[in-house]
């Protein structure tokens, strides 16, 4: 069962929960270039595997994949070779439980989101934590005014769309 998309320069990334992975795929044939993550027996290759790969993005930065039960942002190169990984699992600042997606503002700022707290988290693209935001940071306790399991992330005309579940 696919789950997060992602286009760039004509190559079409789309992770899998079913099968734990990542496909790349030419855009204009549907041929699948190259999957990764999913388990074999190569230990060399463990930084690479998922555990219900999410949410995807694919831009000047690289290719991008949330790793919901890793609990880590996952970092590749547009050929789909790691580069590395954001995140830890846990709750303090820079740490995450169940990240569901990932998008880039402009200025090359990382947004996360992660519905174990309801937070929306900052980083930069070298992994350093910026900040974080959720229903705690709101006086106001209107609807709208918080979060409730969001899902889904992206920036568009200098503003950030989360997809709430529960609101």
């Amino acid at each position: 069962d696919p789950y997060g998309i992602a286009a760039y320069n004509g190559t079409v990334y789309a992770s899998s929960t079913w099968f734990d992975g990542l496909w790349m795929i030419n855009g204009s044939t549907g041929e699948i270039i190259k999957r990764v993550g999913m388990y074999d027996s190569d230990d060399s290759r463990s930084q690479e595997r998922f555990e219900n790969p999410y949410g995807v993005e694919a831009n000047d930065y690289g290719v991008f994949v949330a790793d919901y039960n890793n609990n880590r942002i996952k970092r590749f190169d547009h050929n789909l070779t790691y580069i590395g990984s954001v995140g830890t699992a846990g709750s303090e600042y820079g740490q995450f439980y169940y990240p569901t997606d990932v998008t880039f503002d402009d200025d090359g700022i990382m947004y996360i989101t992660e519905v174990n707290t309801d937070q929306v988290h900052k980083f930069y693209l070298n992994g350093t934590f910026i900040d974080r935001f959720n229903r705690q940071d709101t006086a106001d306790d209107s609807p709208g005014g918080y979060f409730q399991d969001p899902w889904g992330i992206t920036y568009a005309n200098g503003l950030i769309y989360v997809s709430d579940y529960e609101n």
